[in-house]
């Protein structure tokens, strides 16, 4: 891209490249900041994406642009073939910005502009395509064909959500507009503590989280802060601590009220074959043991490290495929199998923490379709993962104790004082 038309890309179409794309009002809201850097590796994780207008067309610095969604089915070609783009021409680009976006993992549900040449009738000149709240990527045709990646700058705001129980905590969140994930979140907090399902009207929550937004809406949900629940008279609460840097929730004695171990190592649509001292192999036919859990779910969905530890293996056989053994503390061992692929950065010896995306759903291997084989192991021993009580989180350590509770009586001082409205820029 030319010096001058770079300019115009910065100056000219960075508002509405932010703006139209989320949907301001106002160009002027979006002026928070927009920087261009190459990035070998694109991150590929989809945060929540509000809904947009389907259709628009508007004209900007003298630039028609039409703003839509990406449908089901539709690639680059597609879409921009009714505007004359040859599949010459976005080879030539997709090539050239090859090892900043792969063209081919564009999906469905999200934004894209097209930004068409105000000399020509019908000629696309930039077309920014929205990858996650936070980037995007934006291919250039024409004489000088190039390929950007945007970043824009977000707001992360601290809010505060009370409420009282109406029928179930479930609807009374939601009446809240908390998203699923948050409600997923305070359940996974606060379940260990109590049964949500003795939860009675007039019974109150209060919920203190981040929020992440591009100056006019909310484009994803961070950390929960604070959890307060009182039922009856019994409370409880869970407080967010930073201990030897990692992120952790504790009640107000410093206990830990996470397990070591994630409940689950993926989100799935459902188990398709549980622990089995001897079940029939859908390929083999042959009765044998199946000393794992089967998760079903779509090819390429992340794959997480049930908690930290180092990786002992990795590589490929020819039944388990793709897959990745880790090393936890107390002689556990976490296996994954037939994966999709393995997380590039990951080799022998690797430290990888709790929650860390490892690799991706598959079928590589001897299997007759898309699922993640997980096996864990103590002291080589093979459990069945589903009936086993998962190990406690260690408390706050007595060095960091005299910190934790100042930072829980700070976070109690700031809701008193209904001062917990803070706004933070990041990059």
């Amino acid at each position: 891209m030319g010096h001058n038309a770079l300019n115009v890309f910065r100056w000219g179409l960075s508002s509405f490249v932010i703006g139209v794309l989320l949907g301001l009002c106002s160009p002027l809201n979006a002026v928070a900041g927009l920087k261009a850097t190459r990035v070998a590796d694109m991150a590929t994780e989809i945060g929540d994406v509000k809904t947009i207008v389907p259709f628009k067309k508007t004209f900007i610095d003298g630039y028609r642009v039409e703003r839509n969604i990406v449908r089901e089915g539709q690639t680059m070609s597609v879409i921009l073939k009714p505007y004359g783009v040859s599949e010459s021409s976005i080879f030539k680009t997709s090539k050239i910005g090859e090892d900043i976006f792969d063209v081919r993992q564009i999906k469905p549900g999200l934004p894209y502009l097209v930004d068409l040449d105000p000399e020509q009738k019908i000629e696309v000149k930039y077309f920014p395509y929205e990858i996650t709240p936070k980037k995007f990527v934006s291919s250039e045709f024409g004489i000088s064909p190039n390929v950007i990646i945007g970043q824009k700058q977000l707001e992360k705001k601290t809010r505060q959500v009370s409420g009282t129980i109406s029928s179930s905590l479930w609807k009374s969140m939601k009446i809240k507009n908390m998203s699923v994930d948050l409600i997923l979140k305070v359940n996974e907090l606060i379940g260990s503590q109590m049964d949500f399902r003795k939860l009675r009207p007039k019974d109150s929550f209060n919920i203190v989280f981040e929020e992440y937004s591009d100056g006019s809406q909310i484009v994803k949900t961070g950390e929960i802060v604070l959890v307060q629940m009182k039922s009856g008279n019994k409370e409880f609460s869970a407080f967010r601590f930073f201990h030897h840097g990692m992120v952790g929730y504790y009640d107000e004695m410093g206990n830990n009220l996470q397990t070591d171990f994630l409940k689950y190592p993926l989100k799935f649509n459902k188990i398709t074959s549980k622990f089995s001292l001897g079940r029939k192999h859908p390929v083999t036919r042959k009765i044998k043991s199946h000393p794992a859990i089967d998760f079903g779910a779509p090819a390429g969905t992340p794959v997480m490290s049930i908690g930290d530890g180092i990786v002992d293996s990795l590589g490929y056989s020819a039944t388990a495929g793709n897959y990745i053994k880790i090393s936890h503390p107390d002689s556990f061992e976490s296996q994954y199998l037939h994966l999709k692929s393995i997380e590039s950065n990951l080799e022998k010896g690797s430290k990888v923490n709790k929650e860390d995306v490892i690799g991706f759903v598959g079928s590589t291997g001897l299997t007759t379709g898309e699922h993640l084989d997980f096996r864990l192991s103590k002291n080589g021993q093979l459990i069945d993962y589903l009936n086993f009580d998962l190990p406690d989180g260690q408390p706050v350590d007595e060095a960091c104790r005299d910190k934790f509770f100042l930072s829980m009586q700070q976070v109690l001082a700031k809701i008193k004082n209904e001062n917990i409205f803070k706004v933070e820029t990041t990059s």
